[in-house]
């Protein structure tokens, strides 16, 4: 019979208002009363699918699927083995993902395989991480749908179908004199996982990272991104890993030559702090452009403003280390404003906070922008108008503006943006209310207002929107009883979509409501470290779909429902506090499937067949 690990943290918890001030940037609680992590990093920690699947990396570009394979059986039953494969030209990228049916096999293939030799080359085995393609940071393994950060509109899900024309394989051969220059270019860099070892022969058309012109046998997209990019918030992310996957050199201005290129990715690369190229202003073809994570430094380039045809502009530098990474700033993005048919744009990470208001008259002159992101741009109030006389970007699906420096009241011309799918403004420090103007936010999928001082009550309205599929208003100064009704307008939605629902780390006061249990998509719920009373009812079984459940540091009593038992997805349980009443026993965990759930409980209440952990 299986039983769950308990574990069981040595809070003090006292009142909400002696932890958490109600004012005041010393709001937080001590570190020993506060949860051990946020609850964005414990979700990456708990949800690895059962640490059964791993990721095989610096794989020879000779080696097959098959040959993984029978390489990998030595170690127990396989259910998967994918070899990732550049998907217009259908060679291996250099890495794999092998699915194990347990995860003591898993754990036995990558003790005795990690930095063995497999066909002549050093390969390196490591758990799958959970991805930053999640929705504000959750793992992509047992979180809500995909993206780059949280890009949701199906009009640029994939913005290469905005981008591209004809492409691809078949018999088609490149120009001999585009392949002379490929191989100048590649000459100029320094490739030390051999991802361009491919670059070779005559037919340059099947190169890895490249795709022709189906009819003409121009190169048309260059695709080189690193396929082992920086982790966020992953402990095991390995720099000397990441450093030996990294193209690095001199980008050589023979690329002019390609004069029907509209695709270059050169992401997650190491060119060392250089500037953006100055020839980058003559591609003008290019409608896809991806520098982000790859060392540039200096100024964003005013010839940039010459690519007219780009319809994505990525520089994002935003998720990372400063000892790894360099810098873009800009002090006016004016040059910007004349790529009049750009799609997406994220500068995340570009330092912006010298630019004035600038930066927003240019983006006030894209009108077919759909998504941008801003995150940790060192923007602050002074350069955040409260008010726009015109607003000409109504198309924008997806606003990402986190991680800057406004201590205003949010402004109120973001509810013009009615179009928007996606908001996320968390981790500045907005004060006041929510704004009632929110309410024409009728397409929101993801609103994400976390770690700011915003207070009151969460106003109703945010019960209407029954498009939300995330909604994280955590580490804010929010009180009252206000929730309760939120949460009954949010499960008296139709069709309720709702997947993440964070409350943590605020002063809300209530009951958790029956209603509840009519949220049936809700996959994370938390609302640790508040003031709810009451009992848990009984209708958190209906919650099917739920992996991680979180009610610590409560003033909530009573017995824990049986019903708890019926949540086969559950993989993270967090109960710690003093106020529970009888004990955890097996009925409560009968119907788990899920193998190694988390539970956090005190020892007091811990039956005698569990084990409990200090």
């Amino acid at each position: 019979m299986w039983a769950p690990s308990l574990s069981f943290p040595s809070y003090n918890y006292g009142k909400p208002t002696d932890t958490i001030p109600a004012s005041g940037s010393n709001r937080r609680a001590p570190k020993s009363l506060r949860a051990p992590k946020s609850l964005k990093l414990r979700a990456s920690f708990y949800n690895y699918p059962l640490a059964s699947r791993i990721m095989v990396k610096n794989i020879p570009y000779s080696t097959s699927e098959n040959s993984l394979q029978q390489k990998f059986l030595n170690f127990g039953e396989i259910a998967e083995v994918k070899l990732v494969q550049d998907e217009i030209s259908k060679r291996s990228k250099g890495f794999a993902f092998i699915q194990y049916t347990s995860q003591d096999d898993a754990m036995l293939a990558l003790e005795n395989m990690d930095r063995q030799t497999l066909d002549g080359r050093v390969i390196y085995v490591e758990l799958a991480k959970p991805g930053k393609d999640a929705y504000a940071g959750y793992p992509k393994t047992s979180g809500p749908p995909k993206k780059q950060y949280m890009q949701q509109q199906e009009e640029v899900t994939d913005c290469c179908e905005l981008c591209l024309g004809d492409e691809l394989p078949g018999d088609v051969k490149c120009i001999d004199e585009e392949r002379q220059v490929l191989l100048t270019f590649k000459k100029h860099l320094t490739d030390p996982s051999g991802m361009l070892s491919s670059w070779s022969g005559r037919n340059c058309c099947q190169w890895n990272g490249l795709s022709c012109d189906n009819h003409t046998g121009h190169i048309v997209k260059m695709d080189l991104r690193n396929p082992y990019p920086y982790t966020a918030f992953n402990e095991e992310w390995d720099s000397m890993d990441y450093q030996q996957s990294c193209l690095s050199g001199k980008i050589n201005p023979s690329l002019l030559s390609l004069k029907q290129l509209y695709y270059l990715d050169l992401s997650w690369s190491d060119f060392q702090g250089i500037q953006i190229p100055n020839f980058f202003g003559q591609l003008t073809s290019l409608r896809y452009l991806n520098l982000s994570y790859a060392s540039f430094s200096g100024e964003i380039p005013h010839f940039l403003g010459n690519l007219s045809n780009l319809n994505y502009l990525d520089l994002d530098n935003s998720h990372h280390s400063n000892d790894l990474f360099e810098t873009l700033s800009s002090k006016s993005l004016s040059c910007l404003s004349h790529l009049s048919s750009l799609k997406y744009l994220n500068l995340g990470g570009v330092d912006l906070g010298w630019a004035g208001v600038s930066w927003l008259h240019t983006v006030n002159m894209l009108p077919s922008l759909l998504e941008l992101h801003l995150s940790a741009c060192g923007i602050d109030s002074n350069q955040l108008p409260l008010s726009l006389p015109t607003l000409n970007f109504t198309s924008l699906s997806v606003l990402d503006m986190s991680a800057n420096y406004f201590n205003s009241s949010i402004s109120g011309w973001f509810s013009s943006l009615t179009s928007l799918r996606t908001l996320d403004l968390s981790h500045n420090s907005f004060v006041g209310s929510i704004p009632t103007e929110f309410a024409s936010f009728r397409y929101l999928e993801h609103l994400d207002l976390s770690a700011n001082q915003l207070q009151g009550q969460i106003p109703e309205l945010i019960g209407n929107f029954c498009s939300l599929k995330t909604l994280n208003l955590a580490d804010n100064l929010f009180e009252k009883e206000g929730i309760r009704d939120v949460l009954n307008g949010l499960a008296d939605c139709s069709n309720t979509r709702l997947e993440l629902l964070d409350l943590s780390l605020n002063l809300l006061e209530s009951e958790l409501p029956a209603s509840i249990g009519k949220l049936q998509k809700l996959q994370y719920l938390s609302i640790a470290f508040n003031s709810f009373f009451g009992s848990i009812p009984e209708s958190i079984g209906n919650l099917s779909s739920l992996k991680l459940l979180s009610l610590s540091a409560n003033h909530m009593n009573g017995s824990i429902p049986e019903s708890l038992g019926q949540l086969s997805q559950l993989v993270h349980l967090d109960l710690s506090q003093k106020f529970w009443e009888g004990t955890l026993t097996e009925s409560h965990f009968i119907n788990l499937t899920k193998s190694g759930v988390f539970v956090h409980w005190h020892k007091e209440a811990c039956a005698s067949h569990f084990q409990c952990y200090l």
